[in-house]
């Protein structure tokens, strides 16, 4: 079967450059052995309010049973309950082996990526090649555990040198351009300059080079600059950033070449770590040119503006599209339009869980809903593969998706959690085609669309029912789910009225608890109570489908009907005591139950109100007790 061939890959924030390409190394590398990857993506952390409670929702997607090894990317987590919550389930869940993607202290047997000592290498180069005698250090204030790595190697390389660092060559700052320009003013502070400036990554080294140059300087004849992470940005600055380049996919490979292992029973480290390694741009001195015309690359930005403005302006129109959908299958019709922003989308799924429009548990208890569904069956309620919509279906929770996409499947399925605050709706299942991941940040704000759009329908039913609610209480008695006497008067005059006009008799019945007294001050009003209840079922149990009944106050019942040839009042009450006879028999309590009963039959007509059948049944119900 398909689910002896698929590893399961925990990751937050796919979008980032590390996770996509870590994700796409793992995906590419799993394919070499003949294994599927399904991704299970959070976005912890990039949610507002309470929503990110939901996150934990991730957890409910997989069937552990199903995949033959699992790989926890634990270092891409910025909020530890959902990386902690994660730890407990797959040490709980999971007989399959576990890795982990994280240098920090793994819980798993893990792959790391040591992204801090090619510090050293950076550093003598500085100092071998280009003759550095000051090299200043730019730390991070915010990333602190890495830049403090960093920092470390730093020192050690210079000291391995005889390079004096003094507390002017250090700094700390965070990304904003008030605190480079602080740290730059540090270093250049007295009459030495530096001769380099190792900044902790690229995005902080291309404001320092940026605030040099307004400065005067040149880069890197006056001062060099280096980075950490090779971005693309910072290889089409002139002269191109030296830097650190990470091996992510390699990293990737790593991992599942690790998991191979243990599935097959073949021992492992517990860390195997994969080393990053400097690449050498033109700002350190060395003679690079910029490897790529920028002129395309300033096309690649501008089209990425315009697909960026594009999808601003299509996200604006499908939140107030959706915004005040009250109908689920009219906002499935709608959202297939959107699928399509889903940039690479080969194949689009929105499973949604059997109970997932149940609300509020508060509110399903205040309305007397039915009883919560069992969460045994999901509902594929939007299917699109290859432009096309496939029919919905339900399939059963133990799998992620139907069996019938999963036959000769061979894509790589990414499932984001649907959610909004404590509700769980269910989730989203995207795969991409040729497996090129194309997951973008931008897909954050259409998952928050729909979701919102399933809060609403949730809000419209829960709303609903509470009108359904309010309009029951105002119509019926709360104690016997039987008429008030304001409705049961407005309805009994109808049917009087119809009656006069079809020239019909009115049968109308009195039924009263005869020993309430006794009951109040004996056993208490809750008892009382009870004891109405009981007469309340005997009365429902024995009506037809025409006759009318309320409960008016504390034991007395009016029920009213045309009269039928086959059900007399009589009868009527027969059956009422026949079947409080036979509870009284049953029942353990220290009372039983008695009631006295009177009734009135009159053909109606306008001289005979809804008064007078009362006060004649009153009458009889009277004269039946002194009998």
């Amino acid at each position: 079967m398909y689910y002896h061939k698929k590893i399961g890959v925990f990751i937050s924030h796919i979008y980032g450059y590390y996770q996509s390409e870590l994700c796409q190394g793992i995906i590419d590398r799993a394919s070499y052995y003949g294994y599927r990857v399904e991704i299970f993506s959070s976005n912890d952390g990039e949610n507002f309010g309470n929503n990110k409670i939901g996150e934990n929702s991730i957890l409910r997607i997989p069937n552990f049973d199903k995949y033959s090894g699992i790989i926890f990317a634990s270092s891409t987590y910025p909020v530890p309950k959902l990386r902690d919550d994660i730890y407990t389930v797959l040490k709980k869940e999971c007989d399959c082996p576990v890795i982990e993607v994280n240098q920090i202290n793994p819980v798993f047997p893990s792959i790391a990526l040591d992204n801090d000592s090619a510090t050293i290498e950076i550093v003598e180069h500085l100092i071998q090649t280009h003759m550095c005698k000051r090299i200043c250090f730019l730390g991070n204030s915010i990333e602190t555990i890495y830049s403090q790595n960093r920092y470390n190697y730093y020192l050690k390389t210079m000291e391995k040198y005889n390079m004096k660092v003094s507390n002017k060559d250090y700094y700390t700052s965070n990304y904003s351009t008030k605190e480079i320009d602080s740290a730059l003013d540090y270093f250049l502070e007295g009459d030495k300059k530096p001769d380099a400036i190792l900044c902790y990554n690229d995005a902080m080294a291309l404001k320092v080079m940026i605030s040099l140059i307004n400065r005067g300087y040149n880069i890197p004849k006056d001062i060099a600059v280096t980075g950490f992470d090779t971005l693309e940005f910072g290889q089409k600055f002139n002269p191109p950033l030296t830097s650190v380049s990470y091996p992510i996919k390699d990293l990737g490979f790593a991992a599942v070449d690790t998991l191979i292992k243990l599935i097959n029973n073949k021992p492992v480290p517990q860390i195997s770590v994969v080393k990053a390694k400097p690449t050498l741009g033109g700002s350190c001195g060395c003679s690079q040119p910029i490897k790529d015309n920028p002129i395309l690359f300033s096309h690649k930005l501008l089209n990425e503006y315009d697909s960026m403005e594009r999808f601003l302006i299509n996200d604006i129109n499908m939140s107030s599209i959706l915004h005040g959908i009250t109908d689920i299958d009219e906002g499935m019709n709608l959202l297939e339009r959107y699928v399509s922003l889903i940039d690479n989308c080969h194949e689009f799924y929105l499973c949604l869980y059997n109970n997932w429009d149940w609300g509020s548990d508060h509110i399903q208890k205040l309305t007397y809903s039915q009883d919560k569904p069992q969460n045994n069956t999901i509902l594929l309620k939007l299917a699109i593969k290859d432009g096309k919509r496939l029919h919905e279906c339900s399939f059963s929770c133990r799998n992620s998706l139907p069996d019938y996409i999963y036959n000769n499947s061979k894509s790589t399925y990414i499932y984001s959690p649907l959610f909004f605050n404590e509700l769980e709706f269910g989730y989203v299942v995207v795969s991409y085609k040729d497996n090129q991941l194309a997951y973008k940040f931008n897909f954050t704000s259409w998952l928050m669309n729909v979701n919102r759009m399933l809060k609403h329908i949730c809000d419209t039913k829960q709303m609903d029912l509470l009108v359904r609610k309010l309009e029951t209480l105002h119509h019926m008695d709360e104690l016997t789910n039987l008429y008030n006497s304001n409705t049961f008067n407005q309805l009994a005059n109808e049917l009087i009225l119809k009656a006069q006009e079809t020239k019909k008799s009115i049968s109308f019945i009195i039924i009263t608890l005869n020993n309430t007294k006794t009951i109040m001050e004996s056993f208490g009003f809750k008892e009382l109570n009870f004891a109405i209840q009981v007469i309340g079922h005997a009365i429902k149990s024995s009506m037809d489908e025409g006759h009318l009944c309320a409960h008016i106050i504390e034991g007395r019942f009016y029920i009213i009907s045309e009269v039928n040839s086959n059900e007399s009042p009589i009868n009527f009450i027969k059956k009422v005591q026949a079947y409080l006879e036979n509870y009284n028999k049953l029942q353990t309590k220290d009372y039983t139950i008695l009631i006295q009963s009177g009734y009135s039959i009159h053909k109606a007509n306008p001289l005979f109100s809804l008064e007078d059948y009362i006060e004649n049944a009153t009458k009889d119900m009277y004269k039946s007790k002194s009998n």
